[in-house]
């Protein structure tokens, strides 16, 4: 879909900025406590993105645009979660959620100089690092609508990583557990000051990359990590065939090799998740 090097010289011009609100009157105001599991880790701005081609000739940007704002207004009614605004308690200093029906941001930007082909999407820096538009840090919801020159556009729904799950009934916090040493000694490995990485210059020498995996193969991965019954999910079977790659790399190279990857956090047990190791 991209050329190889991408295009970088474009941005994105905002055209338009509202608020868009629950059209159900009668949802009281409330306030939404988040759970432990959400605060792995705070408030960090999360995003996914759908690209779309031109739509048909008679559909003006503008009509795409009110089409979002239409049906955005009925999806908060389901989730009205995503009209609040993200606070902080006074009393914990931990976050919470204001659900007073303050609204869903919904942007339209335009994209000058680009065609949606001519972006690097190898390179999340050259693509959709790019297209996606600054929100606060208090805005639960942020729909970015970007048009390009070629007709095409791009939706971005924007939100926090507090916000990942509406149903808070089956994340209450569990018991303290408790570990042996034998434990302890099994999960965790001593850091070793050679491989930390400088946070100094993790910015210059980190690249964050796209790669796109067929269908079909999903299809094999997700065959091939389903035990006893049990089918694996589309997450849990791509995360294990990375865990594998990246074990296979690192080969006998590092025999204390260690990496915990959560793949199912909210299953219907209160945070009882499985992880994948490798040793």
């Amino acid at each position: 879909m991209a050329n190889v090097h991408g295009c970088k010289d474009f941005h994105v011009r905002v055209v338009s900025r509202r608020l868009v609100m629950a059209f159900d009157t009668t949802i009281e105001p409330h306030v939404v406590a988040v759970s432990n599991l959400d605060l792995l880790p705070q408030t960090t701005q999360v995003a996914m993105f759908c690209l779309y081609p031109k739509p048909r000739a008679t559909m003006a940007f503008d009509a795409v645009v009110a089409t979002f704002e239409a049906g955005l207004a009925t999806l908060l009614n389901h989730y009205f979660l995503l009209a609040g605004r993200i606070a902080t308690n006074l009393s914990s200093g931990l976050p919470e959620v204001h659900c007073s029906n303050q609204g869903a941001e919904l942007v339209g930007g335009e994209a000058t100089g680009a065609a949606l082909a001519s972006l690097n999407y190898a390179e999340i820096s050259a693509s959709l690092r790019m297209i996606q538009l600054s929100y606060g840090d208090d805005v639960a919801l942020s729909v970015q609508v970007v048009a390009f020159s070629c007709g095409g556009f791009t939706v971005a729904w924007s939100t926090n990583h507090l916000l990942p799950n509406l149903d808070r009934s089956v994340l209450r916090p569990r018991p303290t557990p408790s570990y042996s040493a034998d434990d302890l000694n099994e999960a965790f490995t001593a850091v070793d000051a050679r491989s930390q990485v400088n946070v100094l210059t993790c910015q210059q020498s980190f690249v964050e990359r796209q790669y796109y995996v067929d269908a079909s193969d999903i299809a094999w991965l997700r065959e091939e990590a389903s035990r006893n019954g049990r089918r694996a999910t589309r997450v849990q079977a791509v995360s294990a065939y990375l865990w594998k790659a990246l074990a296979g790399v690192v080969g006998v190279a590092d025999a204390h090799c260690r990496m915990g990857w959560w793949v199912d956090g909210r299953p219907s047990s209160p945070l009882r998740g499985s992880r994948q190791s490798c040793k």
